[in-house]
């Protein structure tokens, strides 16, 4: 009788710690999220960057983000003249562990990225006149240069909520980088003289095509819609 009577106690606390875990996946998982990722203005090929979150299961969301590069100075010469393009991220998450009483759950995320940057770079070649080269003239012009990057990230956030429905969003992680430069240069136009060009803020990009490992940090803030 006695381990029967235990046996009930376990089940009963079984439930009510399920019932509990349930309860909290309901409050804390959003339904629909949208985010504003304010960081990402601070980059060198700086994006105006917005996401949306959408449940799929009681524990599984899956997540969509857009950037629209934008062209502000950064560098003091005209190597990245006319920043254009995007940036895109598609993520699947799992949340786990929440934290009814702080407002606060944890997940798991993958995420496949992409970015896709053109800008314009200063060249300029001398045209000589005379057989000796007596007269010179000096042109100057633009040639295209396309970054491009491919990717994919495993990381670890949580998400704390503030005011209901407004949180804050807050991983890291380890990305893979598949990082491509191609310039489309004139003929007898030198390659970019790395080293040649400082920027006031951020290192500038290394334009060698290359596959390296990445620390990943980031911080979203948004609003549900239950």
């Amino acid at each position: 009788m006695r381990y029967i009577s235990l046996l009930v106690v376990l089940i009963v606390s079984a439930a009510s710690v399920y019932s509990q875990d349930s309860l909290g996946y309901k409050r804390l998982v959003p339904n629909h999220a949208f985010k504003f990722s304010p960081f990402h203005l601070i980059n060198f090929y700086p994006t105006l960057e917005f996401s949306y979150e959408k449940k799929l299961t009681k524990v599984f969301t899956a997540q969509v983000e857009y950037g629209y590069i934008l062209d502000y100075p950064g560098n003091n010469d005209e190597s990245y003249k006319d920043k254009r393009g995007y940036k895109m991220k598609v993520e699947l998450r799992r949340y786990f562990a929440p934290v009814v009483y702080r407002n606060l759950i944890f997940y798991g995320a993958a995420e496949f990225y992409w970015n896709d940057v053109d800008f314009d770079r200063l060249f300029s070649q001398q045209e000589c006149f005379g057989l000796d080269c007596d007269h010179a003239i000096i042109r100057y012009s633009y040639y295209p240069v396309r970054y491009n990057e491919q990717g994919f990230s495993l990381k670890f956030g949580l998400v704390k909520y503030f005011f209901t429905n407004f949180f804050m969003d807050v991983n890291s992680g380890w990305s893979m980088r598949f990082i491509d430069y191609d310039a489309f240069m004139p003929n007898g136009v030198a390659a970019f003289p790395e080293g040649d060009v400082e920027d006031f803020m951020f290192d500038i990009p290394n334009e060698e095509d290359r596959v390296v490992p990445s620390p990943v940090l980031g911080i979203r803030i948004g609003y549900r819609f239950r």
